[in-house]
């Protein structure tokens, strides 16, 4: 999959030594030979090779000193633990993106991880024993998100932690799980559907012993399936998705809805067999299983959401998983990033080498370094000459206007007290400053930031020429900050 394994090259300083004197004179390092040891590329490798591949430290190790070039597992883990550090505000942004979404899918694995089970086997009556790796599949417009969660939460638990991070004046988003009541998050609001592929897989399971009630139940299934292809073929918006669906798909689940009614009902299956189970599995879960003839955009299954979580169990398969909560964490972070440029069809190899050749603006401005617009960075960089970006302490600005955040002149945090607003005092003010700063200063470029929360400020912007610039979220504080420019 990679270009080449890690190379090295060897420079030998020549050591003369004065006969007359016996002092020695040894040649300068040439330029080329750097000031690093180990290239930025080598860390990226590591972490491709081993949460992207599956390839364990330990036999990396291996080859590479087959290789005649030797890497011990313990400085692949400091390279790979230095990328993690460069690229971490992007990982932290793709959390945020992920709690906006319209839609989310959810399911996690079994995992292992050696710290966290020693701590759960000192534990005297532990709540949980189980240890999980959660996927959570985000849908952005034409850019899907993918996370990794590995602890002793499940799926459920995960998402109620993206989602605390959700604007306020966003609707319940999609939820697309298997229908197991720890997919669910406790308080956060969602919108549930059940993925029709596990409640197919019931019926595949029992085919050899019950043919034609099995028969039934997937041809129904197929029938939604090929439909479903119709809409993806004509490239239906979800309004008309909806609508061919609910025309087309509608009488084929009645149908089938009928039909199981009719099995429990008339007595004609065990509840308690193995069929009857499966025929359970879909009547309980009905309106979850049939949210996509009534939700606009409402996926039918949650198979992207296991196809993601294959990179977590190749992981677990080949490197028996994670040593500590912080190796775990690390991995989370790559494996993200890495399938999340799968999903965007991007090189994950060059998004990574991008990230760590500009990590002052990766810190700087993360929202300008996803996987879908960074090529769009670098040349917006290049074009200007890279140079040490702006920075707003350790806040993350997100752009959703024109400008990018090391173009802005000035920044103003516009605020008044509510007993000033009743005397018109936030509109005098708002039209000095902007006097002020893009007149006799000549900052045209300057913003006015005020948090959500405060809605007469924003109205009262809202009612100018400004635009929404960017979104500005800063640690420990409540709310997000727009910014208008």
């Amino acid at each position: 999959m990679y270009k080449r394994q890690v190379s090295a090259t060897l420079f030998e300083k020549e050591v003369l030594r004065c006969n007359l004197c016996g002092r020695t004179f040894t040649a300068p390092t040439p330029p080329e030979a750097g000031e690093r040891k180990y290239a930025s590329g080598v860390g990226v490798l590591v972490s491709l090779l081993r949460y992207g591949s599956g390839m364990p430290h330990y036999r990396l190790e291996k080859l590479q000193a087959s290789l005649g070039v030797p890497l011990p597992a313990a400085t692949q883990w400091e390279l790979v633990a230095e990328v993690a550090r460069m690229v971490q505000p992007v990982g932290d942004h793709l959390k945020w993106l992920a709690a906006q979404a319209s839609g989310v899918h959810n399911d996690d694995t079994t995992m292992r991880v050696g710290q966290l089970r020693q701590q759960i086997q000192r534990e005297t009556d532990p709540e949980r024993t189980g240890i999980f790796t959660s996927g959570i599949l985000a849908n952005l417009p034409g850019h899907p998100i993918a996370l990794f969660f590995t602890g002793r939460q499940h799926a459920g638990e995960n998402l109620e932690d993206v989602l605390s991070q959700r604007s306020g004046h966003l609707p319940p988003p999609l939820q697309m799980a298997d229908g197991l009541s720890r997919n669910r998050p406790k308080t956060a609001r969602t919108i549930e559907g059940c993925c029709l592929s596990h409640g197919r897989r019931g019926f595949v399971q029992v085919a050899d012993d019950f043919p034609e009630e099995v028969r039934r139940v997937l041809e129904s299934v197929r029938e939604i399936y090929r439909f479903e292809a119709i809409t993806k073929k004509q490239g239906l918006d979800p309004e008309a998705r909806l609508r061919f669906h609910q025309t087309h798909s509608q009488p084929v689940m009645e149908s089938l809805k009928e039909w199981l009614d009719e099995q429990i009902e008339g007595n004609r299956v065990e509840p308690n067999g193995n069929l009857g189970g499966a025929i359970e599995f879909m009547r309980r879960r009905w309106g979850p299983l049939t949210l996509f003839l009534r939700e606009p955009g409402a996926p039918l299954d949650n198979n992207i959401c296991e196809q993601s979580l294959k990179m977590a169990i190749l992981h677990r398969k080949n490197s028996l998983g994670f040593k500590t909560q912080h190796g775990a964490q690390v991995g989370d972070l790559f494996m993200s990033l890495i399938q999340t440029c799968r999903l965007n069809r991007v090189n994950p190899w060059d998004y990574l080498m991008a990230l760590v050749h500009h990590p002052d603006h990766v810190r700087a401005s993360p929202d300008q370094w996803m996987p879908w617009n960074y090529r769009a960075t670098l040349e917006r960089l290049a074009q200007r000459g890279s140079s040490a970006p702006a920075r707003v302490s350790a806040a993350a600005v997100t752009a959703t206007g024109d400008l990018m955040w090391d173009e802005v002149d000035a920044v103003v945090y516009f605020w008044v007290r509510r007993s000033r607003m009743e005397t018109g005092m936030d509109a005098r003010l708002l039209d000095a400053l902007r006097g002020w700063f893009a007149g006799e200063w000549r900052l045209p470029r300057t913003v006015y930031v005020t948090n959500e929360q405060f809605t007469q400020q924003l109205e009262l912007i809202r009612r100018t020429d400004l635009r929404l610039q960017f979104e500005i979220r800063e640690p420990g504080k409540a709310g997000t900050y727009l910014a208008f420019g």
